[in-house]
């Protein structure tokens, strides 16, 4: 699915994509944004938010009892 996702955006179309994987989502993202309790509390490159160091053991699995990055105050 991601592959296809990615052939889509590259004849032009622009993709908004919700995705429990965020690994996947993030390694095809151009910009992306991390969402906890409905708030937006990271947001930037994929790139750069796929080794952020609070999103990479919240959400990519490095630490299993890892917290998920602060809500903004």
């Amino acid at each position: 699915m991601f592959n296809l996702i990615t052939r889509i955006n590259q004849e032009g179309v622009t993709i908004l994509l919700v995705a429990q994987n965020a690994a996947a989502a993030l390694n095809i993202a151009h910009h992306g944004y991390v969402l906890s309790t409905g708030r937006v509390v990271l947001e930037g490159p994929g790139t750069e938010l796929s080794v952020h160091p609070q999103l990479q053991p919240a959400y990519l699995g490095d630490e299993p009892d890892a917290e998920a990055p602060p809500s903004p105050s």
